[in-house]
């Protein structure tokens, strides 16, 4: 992937400024903790997963 990704911080920015509700962005939010949860366990199982994304 030649394109750098926003940080989190400058994704929440990013979705503040474009006028989302504080509810869509902590539905957001909770699920890039539940992504990286399962992510995690992926690893575990020796799958190769890019945490970072």
């Amino acid at each position: 992937m030649s394109e750098k990704l926003p940080s989190r911080e400058q994704a929440l920015n990013l979705l503040r400024e474009s006028g989302c509700s504080q509810n869509v962005i902590k539905h957001c939010e909770a699920v890039a903790e539940l992504a990286l949860e399962i992510a995690k366990k992926c690893v575990e199982k020796g799958l190769n997963v890019n945490l970072e994304l």
